[in-house]
């Protein structure tokens, strides 16, 4: 709350914004066929490749002579908000951090704390 008394809409990053704009205009643009498919999306700026993609296998193999350092999100039949954006970029961005690759399906992806509180603790904690 501001001094003023009024409350302050929480910010988000533009990369936030940009990864819940992609999910959500897959769904707009596909409907029901887009969920549970793939994105890829940059972990420097939230850009995705405007591709998606069946499996997380064939996002990764047409992502990876692409520049830039590449996460994937499963789009979900609710679509994504700058908060769930938010959370997604930040987690991909401290595993990757830590040393996490994934450069192919078989290898697993780490699962992110469903709470907050659990979530943000480990990310401050690094």
């Amino acid at each position: 709350m501001s001094e003023h008394g009024t409350v302050t809409a929480p910010q988000f990053s533009d990369a936030a914004k940009r990864l819940a704009d992609a999910i959500n205009l897959h769904i707009y643009a596909q409907g029901d066929a887009a969920f549970f498919k793939i994105i890829a999306f940059r972990l420097d700026d939230g850009r995705s490749d405007d591709a998606l993609y069946d499996t997380r296998d064939d996002a990764i193999r047409h992502t990876r002579s692409k520049p830039g350092v590449w996460a994937y999100a499963q789009v979900q039949p609710n679509g994504s908000n700058p908060q769930e954006a938010e959370a997604a970029l930040k987690w991909a961005r401290f595993t990757y951090d830590r040393g996490f690759r994934i450069d192919s399906h078989s290898d697993p992806e780490p699962i992110m704390p469903l709470r907050r509180e659990a979530f943000n603790r480990l990310v401050r904690s690094r």
